[in-house]
This record gives C-alpha cells, sequence and structure tokens, in this order.
C-alpha cells in the first residue's frame, strides 16, 4: 500500500503461490475505503513483467517524484536465485501503470526516469 497525495492505492496479486499473475490495484480516499474496484496496471498477459509487486519506493527529487515497483521475480525451482526487478511507476490521478521496461534510469537528484 502507498499513499500518494490524497489516495491510497492498494496493489496485490492473485492467490497463483510462487507464479506470477496480472498484478492488479484499488484506491480510496480513506484507509476505510470505499475502494475502487481491482485494475490491472500492467500490459495485460504479462504477468506483471513476470513478477508479483513488493513494494513501492517513492524517488523524491528537485523536479518530480517517481514511484518505483520493486516486485519479486521468484525462482521456485531455486529460490536462492530469485530477484527483484525495479519498475517506474506512472501514476496519474488515480490511475496506475507501467512497461515492462528491460533498461531504464532515473536521476534521484530530479526524480525524473527515462527510458
Amino acid at each position: 500500500m502507498a499513499k500518494i497525495g490524497g489516495t491510497y492505492f492498494l496493489f496485490g496479486s492473485h492467490l497463483t503461490g510462487w507464479s506470477t499473475n496480472d498484478n492488479q490495484y484499488s484506491t480510496a480516499s480513506s484507509m476505510t475505503g470505499p475502494w475502487s474496484s481491482w485494475k490491472s496496471f500492467a500490459p495485460s498477459g504479462t504477468n506483471t513483467c513476470n513478477s508479483q509487486t513488493a513494494f513501492i519506493l517513492p524517488v523524491i527529487g528537485s523536479t518530480t517524484t517517481t514511484y518505483v515497483l520493486l516486485a519479486d521475480r521468484w525462482n521456485s525451482a531455486n529460490l536462492a536465485d530469485s530477484r527483484y526487478i525495479w519498475l517506474p511507476l506512472t501514476i496519474s490521478g488515480t490511475t496506475v501503470s507501467t512497461t515492462c521496461a528491460t533498461s531504464w534510469k532515473i536521476d534521484t537528484s530530479t526524480g525524473v526516469w527515462s527510458p
């Protein structure tokens, strides 16, 4: 969960154990709700870029704040080889999206990210 401005964002995955799925999010202006219907935020069918949501990291810069999705990429055959992937989230009002970028960078002083 993350609070951005006056909105709470709750991120979650479906009940698929170690397996990935299309994760979703819901929003509310109060922790007690009402909460919006669940919506996907990664490209449909990508299984959230083959990962599961773990944490939302704000990078607060002098120009903007970028939110970074830290997601688990489990390797069920060798859990010690499991990894995180980090992807930039685009948040506009109550809409969240990301792309399955294989490479991107962020200027931590300004908070601006680029492909």
